[in-house]
């Protein structure tokens, strides 16, 4: 992708780790090395934190000659086809580390380039490399990427939108209680719950109403906070399903 002015930067998968590298040329014709197998040849840099460790190694070069492709990527039309479910139990063979293709319906559409979206009874978070506005969810699209294992859920990043068809009608949600949420269910789903509302709270551009079932408590993370909500009130939640590593639940 385009770096400043006269500048690209280059995303590069190590198998674990993906590294950086800046480019001091414009991008040319990125496509064509995207899923490639390469060796890059530059600068070792990198950003310190107070402790003075390494926290985010990269590479800077002069231009293109400084990578080597080693090995072409597959044509875009010849990137396989897989599910939802395939992705959640990764048992696409030969694909890791390469692009694969999805298709599903559009759950949500965020600015940030978050897209979520529903294949048959399973669903998945997308990283765009590109913002789509004109996304709308009951869409039906097309979309290859690369595979990334969460602990709850499958996701695909560094994505593109190959076709989009229009649907009028809309997502159905998944009703799930607080207890099934906490388990992992619901990761990167539309989903619906009901709780107690306890507090809420301004966090930076947006808002946070916490709610409560039992002894259980989970984040509702909205633009802004809803007029006249006091705490103890019951309320019914429609959004899209976060279960993160240390077990909070939003």
């Amino acid at each position: 992708s385009p770096e400043g002015e006269n500048g690209s930067l280059v995303r590069v998968s190590t198998g674990r780790e993906i590294v950086d590298v800046y480019l001091e040329e414009t991008p040319g014709h990125p496509n064509e090395w995207i899923d490639s197998e390469v060796l890059v040849k530059g600068l070792a840099a990198g950003n310190i934190n107070a402790r003075r460790q390494l926290v985010a190694p990269y590479l800077r070069c002069g231009g293109w000659e400084e990578i080597e492709k080693l090995k072409g990527g597959p044509a875009e039309e010849d990137i396989p086809q897989v599910s939802t479910s395939e992705l959640l139990r990764f048992d696409v063979a030969g694909q890791a580390g390469h692009r694969v293709r999805v298709t599903g319906t559009v759950l949500a559409s965020f600015r940030d380039r978050r897209v979520f979206l529903r294949d048959g009874e399973s669903a998945l978070s997308i990283s765009l490399t590109e913002h789509s506005p004109e996304l709308a969810p009951g869409d039906i699209v097309e979309v290859i990427g690369f595979p990334k294992m969460g602990q709850f859920s499958a996701s695909l990043v560094d994505a593109a939108i190959v076709s989009r068809e229009e649907e009028a009608t809309w997502p159905v949600p998944v009703s799930m209680t607080f207890a099934e949420l906490m388990e992992g269910k619901g990761d990167s789903d539309l989903i619906s719950t009901e709780g107690v509302v306890t507090d809420q709270y301004r966090a930076g551009k947006n808002a946070v109403m916490v709610l409560r079932d039992g002894r259980q408590n989970i984040q509702v993370r909205i633009p802004q906070l809803p007029e006249e909500m006091l705490p103890g009130s019951t309320v019914r939640v429609i959004g899209i399903g976060k279960v993160d590593a240390a077990g909070g639940t939003s």
